[in-house]
Parts: C-alpha cells; sequence; structure tokens
C-alpha cells in the first residue's frame, strides 16, 4: 500500500496544547485524539472528518470506553462537535486551520507582508 504524502503540516495552537497539559493525565490522551481527528480531516479534505468511535479505537489501538471518555473531554472543551448526517456521524472540528494561515504561521509573514512584497518586486 502507497502512503499519501500531506501537502499541509498539522498545526495545533499553543493554546490548545496548553488546555490539553492542564488536564494532567489525560494530556497525551488528548493531544493523540486531536491529532488523530485533525490528520483526518486533512486527508478527507474537510473540517467535518468521518471517524466513529470504532474507527477512532482501532486507529489508536485503545480500549472503546478510553475513545468515549477524550472524545467527552473534548466536547467539553468546545474543541470538537458530533454533528449526525444521515446514519453517519462526523466529527466537526472547530479550530482548524486554513493552508494560507499555516503558510502565514510557517513563513510569519502577513497576507500585508506578501503583497507589499510583491510590490517592491516591481
Amino acid at each position: 500500500m502507497e502512503q499519501q504524502t500531506l501537502s499541509t503540516p498539522i498545526v495545533i495552537h499553543h493554546h490548545t496544547i496548553q488546555k490539553f497539559m492542564r488536564r494532567g493525565k489525560d494530556f497525551a490522551n488528548l493531544l493523540a485524539l486531536y491529532t488523530f481527528y485533525t490528520y483526518h480531516a486533512q486527508l478527507q479534505k474537510t473540517n467535518r472528518p468521518l471517524a466513529t468511535d470504532e474507527f477512532v479505537k482501532n486507529g489508536l489501538n485503545w480500549a472503546i470506553d478510553r475513545v468515549k471518555r477524550i472524545k467527552k473531554i473534548l466536547k467539553d472543551m468546545k474543541l470538537i462537535e458530533v454533528v449526525q448526517s444521515g446514519k453517519y456521524y462526523y466529527i466537526r472540528l472547530i479550530f482548524i486551520y486554513t493552508k494560507n494561515k499555516i503558510d502565514e504561521i510557517l513563513n510569519k509573514t502577513t497576507p500585508k507582508d506578501r503583497i507589499m512584497g510583491i510590490i517592491k518586486r516591481f
């Protein structure tokens, strides 16, 4: 099976990580599940990936009660929502970065800076 190369890095804001750290022993689990959802959102090219509890259980090799417990914490923290569409339940990621925002963060330039750089070249 050939692996797909992702063109955009997965970015999690430092405030989100700080919120996870305040949860003490659940920090690593919160980070793992949130990253899993973000990764699959990127693969599916949406901010509402289809990621059932069973899919997460198999993907992270966790017990189903652990998946549900950590997912509930993410919902309580208002980082995700569970959205039903038809017979499927999707995970809506509330804070997800666009490609432009990620480029801006990684390049540490603002859109205005990029426009001014283009103008200066002419």
